[in-house]
């Protein structure tokens, strides 16, 4: 978790030229937490829109569909462990791992029972949940993303449908992006244009929806320059600054009007920077080899210019989430189950305290999440159910 929540957030929003004295609101917050990020939509202060506004409505969707995902997993926990104890105690398969290696999986009550042998003990239960898990894994990717939903590929889709695209930086100068520009230009529209836009893009009446023309790529992995983290660290210094003097002073309103300052810059820059206007810090796209596919490891260093790495299953930005360490948490689940049942020799007991560990990791891990949602950007708790 803790590899897992250091990450920079910076989200572009979008806005159709259509609203007048309104341009598009990239409202860049750091986040030190969990990689939620501020969407909220306004426009530039001194600015006149003569009684036109864009909806923030959908910016707290996007929060909130983004604090859902953070821990959903490629298997049911709950199905897990009620299937593991299934086969070992309710079935019987634990008794096959006594002292003289009986296959009886259900010994009649008046023969000889040998006492357990930890080391086959240990091996038996980690076998059956490695199975079981492997089994869930493999129905969830080939059965139910397929032909129930993929709420990974939905968030993008999501974003593209909000005119909302995110930055998250994983580390210093490595993250992901997700283009979510809308290819028809805004998104505060009413039901009957939102189908009538789909249907354009179903009879490829429209452009794309990738980064690049003639492309639907629109998640990607990004090597920043030093120079681009630098300008990004320089926008952000005033929002450091402002929470500590809101800490120091209470709620002032020159520490707010600071902040809201620092969003704006941040929505200039990145929106810049996309759309290629500056040349000093401009980027390129490219496909990763295949032995950096293979090693998880970048050979070129992003120097001059910023790289993005093209990622066509749009999943790449998983590994800020739960999904994207499904075997970490998996081997993790069995040790400690193994654990917690050769100490005790009690599979029902191993059953509920791993369970309970499950339920407050996930807790705390959506705490965190919604807790720096609304310490660190313009999305307030109420907003998040």
């Amino acid at each position: 978790m803790h590899i897992w929540t250091p990450l920079d957030c910076f989200p572009p929003l979008w806005i159709s030229s259509s609203v007048p004295s309104c341009r598009a609101v990239l409202c860049g917050l750091g986040l030190f937490g969990d990689g939620l990020c501020d969407l909220a939509v306004s426009c530039p202060p001194g600015s006149h829109d003569h009684g036109l506004s864009v909806s923030a409505w959908r910016t707290f969707f996007v929060a909130n569909e983004w604090n859902e995902i953070q821990t959903m997993r490629k298997l049911n926990p709950v199905l897990q462990l009620l299937l593991v104890l299934l086969i070992l105690q309710v079935i019987g398969v634990e008794n096959i791992a006594s002292r003289d290696l009986s296959l009886m999986v259900q010994p009649g009550g008046e023969e000889y029972t040998a006492p357990w042998s930890p080391i086959l003990r240990y091996g038996l239960t980690a076998s059956v949940w490695l199975a079981v898990g492997l089994v869930q894994v493999l129905f969830h990717l080939v059965i139910y993303e397929r032909f129930v939903e993929d709420k990974i590929r939905q968030f993008v889709d999501l974003c593209a449908l909000s005119n909302v695209s995110v930055f998250i930086l994983a580390h210093r100068c490595y993250g992901y992006y997700i283009h979510g520009r809308s290819v028809h230009g805004h998104a505060d529209v009413n039901m009957e244009a939102i189908r009538a836009n789909l249907r354009r893009e179903e009879e490829n009446l429209c452009a794309l929806r990738g980064l690049e023309p003639n492309s639907d790529t629109q998640t990607f992995e990004v090597a920043l320059t030093e120079r681009v983290r630098q300008r990004l660290d320089r926008i952000l210094l005033p929002i450091k600054e402002a929470s500590v003097a809101t800490h120091q002073h209470g709620g002032a309103e020159g520490p707010q009007e600071q902040t809201t300052k620092a969003y704006y810059s941040m929505n200039r820059f990145l929106s810049s920077f996309i759309e290629h206007a500056n040349k000093d810090m401009d980027y390129i796209l490219k496909d990763k080899l295949l032995l950096e596919r293979i090693m998880k490891y970048e050979f070129q260093q992003p120097i001059e210019r910023t790289i993005f790495y093209r990622d066509p299953d749009s999943i790449a930005f998983s590994n800020v989430l739960y999904y994207g360490h499904e075997l970490t948490l998996l081997l993790f689940d069995t040790l400690l189950f193994c654990i917690i049942d050769l100490g005790s020799q009690d599979l029902v007991l191993a059953t509920i305290l791993t369970s309970a560990v499950q339920q407050v990791i996930a807790a705390l891990r959506y705490y965190i999440s919604r807790h720096n949602v609304s310490k660190k950007t313009l999305v307030d708790k109420c907003f998040l159910i």
